[in-house]
């Protein structure tokens, strides 16, 4: 059907291309618009029988709506300065994980049940293995070769304090000068230390017959961690002869309750100078959006 205005005929569809023209041209004149921060979202409704359209604007802020991202440190003396410059009291939560290693700040967690937050603001300490700590614990509990096992006492000398350094260096310098003699026994001494007797082949007919004496335990001062305090590990000393071969080592005396031990004491450290308290044993909460 047609409308009819005096001698002008205007179709149906003619009605609703003028409307789509002037929709149009009502479009691409710009609105202006405050952007704030409780205005960056906007949601329009592009025409009855279309999608609802949502834009964030926050990128357009001068800064963020709220604070939100994460950061990855290695030493307790930067994460609890970089946790306390940002914590908010009754937001933040500390998660300690002796297994990772790992201690994770949440800036944004929940307040309590009626005040939630989105977890989307964490810090992240993760702790570095010792040098010194991964060279014992490469040769924990194995038997050597006794040129291996000296070159090894050699090189974490410095880390052992008793008996003293010196002591230790002769006990390695023997071992590496007898590594091709015939090793016939092993004597306890009254002092606890090992004997190891020895026959090696000269150029000269009777041979060389000595013995050398090793500590049957000693004692070395480490850290799992880099950036805490060292401890006083026990080890105690492993050897086998075997049709003249001597095979030496050494065994760390529960090396897993020291890192346990050392972890303890950075969380006890962190509940001392966090201005935030809430620090508990386990995994941080995942983020929610």
């Amino acid at each position: 059907m047609t409308d009819i205005t005096g001698d002008l005929q205007v179709a149906p569809s003619d009605v609703q291309t003028i409307v789509d023209i002037a929709r149009r041209d009502a479009e691409r004149t710009p609105v202006p618009y405050g952007l704030t921060a409780a205005s960056s979202i906007v949601v329009a409704r592009v025409r009855d029988d279309e999608n609802i359209c949502v834009e964030d604007y926050e990128v357009l802020l001068d800064q963020p709506r709220q604070p939100r991202g994460h950061a990855d440190l290695y030493d307790p003396s930067d994460f609890i300065s970089y946790v306390n410059r940002l914590t908010n009291p009754v937001h933040t939560t500390v998660w300690a994980d002796v297994d990772a290693g790992t201690v994770t700040a949440v800036l944004d967690d929940h307040k309590s049940a009626d005040s939630a937050g989105w977890r989307t603001h964490t810090v992240k300490l993760t702790l570095r293995s010792d040098v010194d700590w991964l060279q014992w614990m490469k040769f924990d509990g194995k038997g050597l070769q006794q040129a291996t096992f000296a070159e090894h006492i050699e090189n974490v000398l410095h880390t052992i304090v008793d008996p003293d350094p010196a002591t230790m260096l002769e006990v390695a310098s023997t071992l590496q000068a007898s590594k091709s003699a015939q090793f016939s026994q092993a004597t306890r001494l009254d002092s606890g230390d090992i004997q190891l007797a020895y026959h090696e082949e000269t150029n000269a007919k009777a041979g060389k017959t000595g013995n050398v004496e090793v500590p049957r335990e000693f004692t070395i001062l480490v850290t799992p961690w880099i950036g805490c305090n060292p401890v006083d590990v026990k080890a105690r000393l492993k050897y086998n002869i075997d049709r003249g071969q001597l095979a030496i080592g050494y065994a760390l005396l529960r090396p897993d309750l020291v890192k346990i031990d050392v972890f303890d004491g950075i969380v006890d450290r962190l509940r001392d100078q966090l201005t935030v308290k809430s620090v508990f044993a386990g995994t941080a909460p995942r983020a929610l959006r």
